[in-house]
């Protein structure tokens, strides 16, 4: 993002629709970067580092991985996705590993009290562990 840091936390924490939307899109092009790229640990790391830094910042972001979610039109599954990346994960470098699990839980956390569907996903997860 070519904004600082404050412009940032605004941009998540604005109730404004246009900012809401534009804070969904940022964070389904970290999750698209999870889903679709492999060969980039750096860049990798850097879509996650960026993902647990919007819920660490401020834990009712989560609303807006939530509502991606549940979105009734172009909802997208990021707890499927996280659990496909951790699944598939081969480097010898813990730290995406990490930080992903960390971000699972929070969003199966966020997730049980919102949606009873996504908690096949979470036993799953929990199962193959």
């Amino acid at each position: 993002m070519a904004a600082d840091d404050g412009q940032q936390r605004h941009l998540l924490d604005d109730s404004a629709e246009k900012s809401k939307n534009t804070a969904r899109t940022v964070i389904k092009a970290f999750f698209e970067i999870l889903e679709k790229l492999r060969s980039d640990q750096e860049l990798i790391y850097y879509a996650l580092c960026h993902l647990d830094g919007i819920l660490e910042d401020a834990r009712s972001r989560v609303t807006h991985f939530i509502e991606i979610m549940n979105h009734f039109k172009d909802s997208v599954n990021l707890i499927k996705i996280l659990i496909g990346f951790l699944q598939n994960e081969s480097s010898p470098d813990n730290r995406n590993r990490d930080i992903a699990s960390h971000i699972l839980a929070i969003l199966i956390e966020s997730q049980k009290k919102e949606n009873e569907a996504y908690m096949k996903d979470s036993t799953d997860f929990l199962n193959w562990l």
